[in-house]
């Protein structure tokens, strides 16, 4: 529907009101006001008096260019970049190209979404088999001071690893080094098993102290970061060990991961082998460090 048409002392336009135009369009009256707020297509006349809007029929082109970019997921400063510029083809082409790359990878961020909340759904309906929260995060890399050893049976972890951390402490207090938080014990397994367990009990220290020397069992290295590890965390103590390292293999192999490194055992207390505060907060933590399973 044509509104009245105006003349102004330089030429004869067609001029449609704005309610016109966007049934022209078939647009929103509410689009064109906001795009004329976001200074992408402007009333080419506003009456003085009645402040109606009027738009012209050459503003039809420039108005479906708008809708066709933003159809695209560029965003409204991306587009008013686009029409100030008046970007030819090749000009679009690159940003198209940048668009789809974007996208592609915002797709495999929701997939790994999804992923991640059937798994969950999945652990929800399995609460028997699963009675942990797991949640996958980084983990940051520490300085640490370390002994490792392999204990013959899992009945004598506790005590080796109390062994171990004693005898750390002892060598770190000598060389005048302070302990840190977390305590970290490493195993090297990417099952459990009872006999023939791999440990290294870790320290975390200053990265001054990396340089330091003690005796020939403690060594100073770099525990180094890990992209993604499944985790959970609980306040129980030791008996809970085998029911929590297992129900992380399961989900872990359910999620499509494979374990990339050894699991962590971190302590969070202050007391290098307190597994619960006396709130009973959950103080220990287990990371096992995984990767996605090449398809």
């Amino acid at each position: 529907m044509i509104a009245d048409e105006r003349h102004d002392t330089t030429s004869s336009i067609a001029m449609f009101k704005i309610g016109d135009f966007a049934e022209l369009a078939q647009v929103s009256t509410h689009r064109l006001r906001n795009y004329d707020k976001q200074g992408l297509l402007q009333p080419i006349h506003i009456d003085q008096f009645s402040g109606y809007r009027y738009y012209s029929a050459e503003q039809l082109g420039r108005l479906n260019r708008i809708i066709a970019l933003l159809g695209l997921g560029l965003s409204l400063e991306e587009v008013k970049a686009a029409l100030v510029a008046n970007i030819d083809a090749e000009q679009l082409e690159q940003m198209l190209v940048q668009r789809q790359a974007q996208l592609k990878q915002e797709i495999a961020q929701k997939e790994d979404q999804l992923l991640h909340v059937h798994n969950r759904l999945q652990q929800i309906k399995e609460e028997s088999q699963y009675p942990f929260e797991i949640v996958v995060k980084s983990l940051p890399a520490y300085p640490i001071a370390s002994m490792r050893t392999l204990v013959k049976h899992s009945s004598e972890v506790h005590d080796t690893c109390n062994a171990l951390y004693e005898e750390i402490h002892h060598a770190l207090a000598h060389i005048g080094v302070q302990a840190e938080s977390p305590t970290i014990t490493l195993y090297h397994m990417h099952e459990f098993r009872h006999t023939d367990i791999d440990i290294e009990a870790c320290v975390v220290v200053s990265p001054d102290a990396l340089g330091k020397t003690t005796n020939a069992r403690v060594q100073f290295n770099w525990l180094p970061a890990v992209p993604e590890a499944a985790t959970l965390l609980f306040a129980e103590d030791c008996d809970r060990v085998f029911e929590s390292f297992t129900s992380l293999l399961q989900w872990s192999a359910k999620a499509g991961y494979l374990v990339s490194n050894a699991t962590r055992e971190v302590h969070h207390a202050s007391a290098y082998n307190t597994v619960m505060t006396p709130a009973g907060d959950p103080v220990v933590e287990y990371q096992l460090p995984i990767e996605k399973i090449a398809s």
